[in-house]
Formats: C-alpha cells, structure tokens, sequence
C-alpha cells in the first residue's frame, strides 16, 4: 500500500508536469507522458512555471503562516492572483497562461438506463471488465488512504457504496464512476474525516457550478497543476519507505 501510494504520487506529477511547465503532454501510460513531456522540455514557458511554482509553494508554506485557513485555498487565490496581474502586465499571447475556460452552468439531463436484453447482452462483457478495474482501483486508492490516516476499512461497504453511486449516475447521464486519486490524496489532505466531506464537496460543487460558473473559468490550468503536484508529494510517505527499506536490508 505504501508503494500504491508513492506511484499514484509519481503519475500525478507525471500527467501534470505538462500543464505545470506549459508544454504539450500525453495521456494514458506512465512512459507516454514521460515521453512526450521530454521531447516538448525545450517549450518550456517560464511565466507558466512560475505560476504553477508559486502555487506549490504557497500551498507547502501556508498552513504555518495561516494555518485557520485551507493551504489549498491560499494557494489557489494567490497564484490566480500572479497570474492575473502577469496576463494584465504582459498579456496571455506572451505568459502562456491558460485557464480553465466555459465551464456548462447547467445540471445534467435526466435520463432512464436501457434495460432491454438486446442493450444487455452487448454491454454485459465489457461492463463486467469497466466494474472490475473500477473495484480494484477503488480499494487499491482507499486502502492507501486508509494507511495514512489510520481508519479501519471496510470492503463490502466500499462494493455497495459504488455500486449504489453507479445506478444512481444512470438516471443523471452519468458514465461508469470510480475512485479518483487526486481527489482522495486533496481529501485527505484538507482534514477530512468521514463521507460527509464527499457529500460537502458535491453539494459545494453543484453550488459552484450554478452561481460561479462564469469565475471558474478564468482558473489558471497552471495553478491546478501546482495544487495537483502538492497533493502527489503528500501522498509519497518518505519516513515509511525509508524504515520498509530499512527493514528489508536488514
């Protein structure tokens, strides 16, 4: 579990190091995104990477200077707030700074799965392999957690509680739903304790997107990146690994 962690730590920094340095990235396996974010190192835009460096910083220092106040949300604002002023003094043709763009202000449509047995037989093997790579990622991503934080966890809950979050996401346009490592490790990290910060988080969500929409457009894709790559770094227990390597080479 210690080494489940460190890599999902390794492949968010590795699926944000282009957003982070403002150079083209792929997605999909570890090595692609390695690869094509070498090839593209020349790109590299220097007001994009301080913006995400600022961001990284501010989130790692924060919580001794302010520590009543969400580090994520400190660094959030501030580094929204360089990038603004870099795009205002230098205009975004010339920082590079992207953000997150229209984001749909609207609740998803209703809708009723297909329960037909022609619909059935064509999905049932493929949703038999999406169920079991979405459950294993699940307690993969949750049993890691659950190391850090010391909670005892419970498997069966964790079956139901999916399966029931992927028959109600039918009846809201919704697609297969699994277990999410940068929002488990930005979980965990902000304090949180029981499921109630989930049902927090979307209520707060559906609230964002109704009202603020318009704002959270204009988020810098650099000042994610900065964010995602402090929650990779907390996901990585340094101390552990050192005693578990200490222990195998004795």
């Amino acid at each position: 579990m210690v080494g489940f962690t460190a890599a999902l730590g390794v492949y968010i920094v590795a699926s944000q190091l282009g957003n982070f340095l403002g150079i083209a990235s792929a997605s999909g396996s570890l090595p692609a995104m390695l690869g094509e974010t070498l090839r593209h190192l020349g790109d590299t835009q220097p007001w994009v990477a301080l913006v995400a460096a600022a961001t990284l910083v501010v989130g790692a220092f924060s919580s001794r200077l302010l520590p009543r106040i969400p580090p994520m949300l400190v660094a959030m604002i501030l580094g929204s707030a360089l990038a603004f002023a870099l795009n205002q003094a230098l205009g975004d043709g010339k920082t590079g700074l992207r953000t997150l763009g229209p984001i749909p202000g609207a609740f998803p449509p209703l809708s009723a799965p297909d329960l037909s047995p022609a619909t059935l037989r064509s999905l049932l093997g493929s949703a038999l392999a999406v169920a079991m790579v979405a459950l294993t990622q699940s307690l993969s991503i949750a049993h890691a957690i659950a190391l850090k934080s010391g909670q005892r966890l419970d498997n069966n809950q964790e079956f139901i509680a999916q399966g029931l979050a992927n028959v109600t996401a039918t009846f809201f346009s919704g697609f297969p739903t699994s277990v999410s490592a940068n929002r488990c490790g930005l979980n965990y990290d902000t304090g949180a304790k029981t499921p109630m910060a989930a049902i927090f988080s979307a209520l707060l969500l559906v609230a964002l997107v109704l009202a603020l929409a318009p704002l959270l457009a204009y988020l810098p894709i650099a000042v994610v990146a900065g964010l995602l790559l402090l929650v990779a770094w907390n996901l990585v227990d340094v101390p552990r690994i050192h005693a578990i390597l200490a222990t195998s080479r004795g």
